[in-house]
């Protein structure tokens, strides 16, 4: 399951360079992935305290993905939602 990220919808923020990342190619030939697995959206979700952390942080990695490290697509494996409805 791939989830393309729009060039409308990126935010080009100043952002400084990940010291982590070591560039290999121009950044134009570069095709850049953000991967997740086992997101288990929903879990926990009638618990008062913790009903939102797993889509809080499912879009806090889509938003670092697309703003921190400029990904091209993101590829989702595994467990997308916690439970079949």
């Amino acid at each position: 399951f791939l989830y393309f990220i729009g060039e409308a919808a990126r935010k080009k923020e100043e952002v400084p360079p990940n010291p982590c990342q070591q560039p290999t190619m121009a950044d134009a030939d570069t095709i850049r992935f953000l991967i997740t697995t086992d997101n288990h959206l929903g879990f926990m979700e009638r618990d008062p305290r913790r009903g939102d952390d797993s889509f809080v942080t499912f879009e806090e990695a889509l938003s670092a993905g697309r703003v921190e490290y400029d990904c091209d697509a993101a590829i989702l494996g595994g467990d997308l939602f916690h439970d079949n409805k």
